[in-house]
């Protein structure tokens, strides 16, 4: 009998409106699934490190192991891959979702995940006394010294250093969120509503963070640490 070979994953990188990596899975092959990630990940060892994934299964398939699931789950722990969510056929994925205590997003939210908002790039460093404005989403792929300010209506993602000011959502978006691959920022701002650098927990400087509101305060949350 004939069979379609399939590919054992598909990798899709979202940037907006909230960093992460979708997985495709294809096969439930482990070993397979083992070798594929430690190729792709060969090739940019420090790009995936500590990002959030969301694990995504294809409609024609109508269930997974829990066996094979928990194989699934070690080997992306094993490559610092950190699942943050799952997505798929309603009839199967929440109650998997559920006894692993993985966060599911319907159809519906992957789709509004990938939506084609757009955005605004900072690929040089931005120095002291520097400002960048944006009217949309700022991801900053260099980074933004002590004393420059990146102002944006949307989301910034700040993916080097940040050490200046960042304001996000400055049009009054209270949905809006701050990225930071090292936070060490003097002010984080969204909405209106400020926090100094010296308000700012210890153990939140120098590490991978999101910020965004919550009941009129600026919440701060490590992305690895709340990640399954």
């Amino acid at each position: 009998m004939e069979t379609l070979e399939k590919p054992i994953l598909k990798w899709d990188i979202n940037i907006q409106p909230w960093s992460f990596v979708t997985l495709t899975l294809y096969s439930d092959d482990i070993d397979e699934l083992a070798l594929h990630l430690q190729k792709k990940l060969a090739q940019a060892p420090k790009f995936f490190k500590n990002t959030p994934i969301v694990l995504a299964f294809g409609e024609d398939k109508d269930c997974i192991e829990i066996g094979i699931m928990q194989k699934i789950l070690s080997i992306l722990e094993r490559y610092e891959l950190h699942l943050s969510g799952c997505s798929g056929p309603d009839s199967w994925v929440p109650s998997v979702a559920d006894f692993f205590n993985i966060p599911y997003l319907t159809q519906k939210d992957a789709v509004a995940h990938h939506s084609s908002l757009k955005s605004q790039t900072i690929g040089e460093p931005l120095r002291a006394g520097q400002q960048f404005y944006a009217t949309e989403d700022v991801i900053a792929l260099a980074k933004t010294h002590s004393g420059s300010e990146v102002i944006s209506q949307g989301n910034i993602h700040a993916y080097a250093r940040a050490q200046g000011r960042l304001l996000a959502g400055v049009n009054g978006d209270h949905t809006s969120r701050i990225f930071c691959q090292a936070l060490d920022t003097e002010l984080l701002s969204i909405a209106g509503i400020f926090m100094t650098k010296s308000q700012i927990p210890p153990e939140y400087l120098g590490k991978q963070c999101m910020a965004y509101l919550e009941n009129g305060k600026i919440i701060i949350q490590l992305i690895q640490k709340d990640l399954v």
